[in-house]
């Protein structure tokens, strides 16, 4: 059965802030860039990363106005992170909207999915968005993972993969960070950047 969700700007953003809130991390106040641009916008971040959410009524809305949302995410970080801190790698910027891509247009979507320069893109459109839950799928690269890790009777997977990567040529002490990672919810590609330069 269909749903009859109907999707709102106001609704996606409400989903998105709520469900980034929920994985911990915070909104940051900011007036950078132009203040309209946050009249249906959010900055957050946690530990980690910084994520600007954006939503548009149209599709032509998004592809005019996404850049000034990178370059407004872009001067938000440059003012609130240090050189080198963590999180300042490991920026995103959502896109949302209720409106579909025109077909002459897939290529243009596919491009801005592509796009990492200055940040990474998630982009959710009428295609990808069917109902408000939906939303969650598309910023999921940014929400915990939340997967039972064994049954407690033995070696997880996870307690094996290092084994298994081994005899593939993978050092298992670089193995074991990302698994340590892993599970301390931690950010794995941070944990093995400290990895390499303690080597």
């Amino acid at each position: 059965m269909e749903s009859t969700d109907v999707l709102t700007t106001t609704g996606l953003l409400a989903a998105a802030q709520n469900a980034l809130i929920e994985a911990g991390y915070e909104l940051v106040g900011t007036t950078i860039g132009q203040p309209s641009l946050y009249d249906r916008a959010r900055l957050l971040q946690n530990p980690y990363s910084v994520v600007m959410v954006a939503t548009f009524e149209t599709w032509e809305n998004l592809v005019n106005s996404w850049p000034d949302y990178q370059s407004a995410t872009v001067e938000s970080m440059s003012k609130f992170l240090r050189q080198g801190e963590a999180k300042a790698a490991d920026c995103y910027l959502v896109l949302l909207t209720p409106s579909p891509v025109p077909i002459s247009e897939v290529p243009i979507a596919n491009r801005i999915r592509s796009d990492t320069s200055r940040l990474r893109k998630l982009l959710g459109t009428a295609d990808d968005l069917r109902s408000i839950s939906d939303v969650t799928k598309v910023i999921a690269s940014l929400l915990p993972l939340s997967i039972p890790l064994g049954d407690g009777s033995g070696d997880s997977s996870l307690d094996a993969l290092p084994r298994i990567l081994e005899q593939h040529g993978v050092e298992t002490s670089a193995t074991k960070v990302v698994v340590d990672a892993f599970r301390a919810n931690a950010p794995i590609m941070t944990r093995l950047h400290q990895f390499k330069h303690s080597l």
